[in-house]
């Protein structure tokens, strides 16, 4: 196989015809965009109402042995769906990152800038780190559509029962988290560029199955079960490990594409965007996790200390205001 370098000097002597062939305009992408992610959110929002169903029809059951106030039952509803996509994501996501297979599509737009950049340039940065920014797969391409659909319904939900679930103003950070998700998203989307990048953020939600677990343990009177410290255990190793310590190796990864990023932001229409995207919301995530992080710790040690607290703390989930015992 060429490599991207090689491919590079095809590109370069095609470069005027394929710059008109290659991208559709503008507001015909935007649309194609528009409807693929209103089918995703929509999506999702089928299986909240299938999950409202099952869940109605579970309680009712006379095996379950205590009942539920309105509030809960809604958090069971939403959180249900938040697992689902949490455990999709995570799967496909190590999925994708295992089997590998990135490529630059031919007669792409990230084809056209890979083909501009300069031979110093791009034997500098290698052939990973040009996949890193313009490869892509289909399979990553669906992940994106999909996790761009359920943070576009899980926000509407937040904001549509954001009363009946007792969010405060404390809960803010998760309606920043979500949209910055989907600006990053749609962003890679419409561009074709940086797939890698944003599908290795995914990798976050390896943490949020966990979460939902210790939720709903607590829910059902659980928590004195022996797998109670497992599940919150593997939680908070997922968190740190899956969310700051990948956010810190991420920065790093980025920081050494810097070159490239600082050319492609002088030289290409979505330069600057692509670089404000990889260091801005990188940064505001991390620091959004770290306070979590500190949070999800400060419960655990109210939780191991009683007397230690005499209010409780609340942990932000995705859809609602958990309460994560161990």
């Amino acid at each position: 196989n060429d490599s991207i370098g090689e491919k590079r000097q095809q590109h370069t002597c095609l470069q005027e015809k394929d710059e008109m062939d290659a991208a559709p305009p503008l507001d015909s992408s935007l649309t194609q965009h528009l409807v693929q992610v209103a089918a995703s959110a929509t999506l999702f929002f089928g299986l909240y109402r299938l999950s409202t169903h099952l869940l109605l029809s579970f309680l009712q059951r006379p095996q379950v042995l205590r009942t539920f106030d309105a509030k809960t039952k809604l958090e069971m509803a939403l959180n249900s769906i938040s697992f689902l996509h949490g455990v999709l994501a995570t799967v496909v996501t190590c999925y994708i990152m295992y089997v590998g297979g990135w490529v630059v599509p031919e007669g792409s737009s990230a084809a056209l800038a890979v083909s501009r950049v300069p031979v110093a340039l791009a034997d500098q940065t290698g052939d990973q780190g040009l996949l890193f920014l313009f490869g892509t797969t289909r399979m990553a391409e669906y992940l994106v559509l999909l996790t761009e659909g359920y943070l576009v319904y899980d926000l509407a939900m937040i904001s549509y029962f954001w009363t009946s679930l007792g969010l405060t103003t404390r809960d803010l950070g998760m309606v920043l988290h979500h949209l910055l998700g989907i600006s990053v998203l749609a962003f890679v989307s419409l561009t074709s560029v940086a797939y890698e990048l944003v599908v290795s953020f995914i990798l976050y939600e390896v943490s949020t199955p966990w979460l939902y677990v210790c939720w709903y343990m607590k829910v059902f009177d659980r928590t004195t079960s022996s797998f109670m410290p497992v599940a919150f255990g593997m939680f908070w190793l997922c968190f740190l490990f899956g969310r700051i310590v990948w956010t810190l190796y991420m920065l790093s990864i980025i920081w050494g594409l810097t070159p490239l990023l600082q050319y492609l932001a002088a030289h290409e229409p979505f330069g600057t965007t692509l670089l404000l995207f990889a260091y801005i919301p990188t940064t505001l995530m991390l620091v959004l996790n770290i306070f979590w992080f500190v949070l999800i710790n400060r419960e655990a040690y109210a939780q191991l200390h009683p007397m230690a607290s005499s209010s409780p703390i609340t942990l932000t989930t995705t859809t609602t205001t958990t309460t994560t015992t161990t």
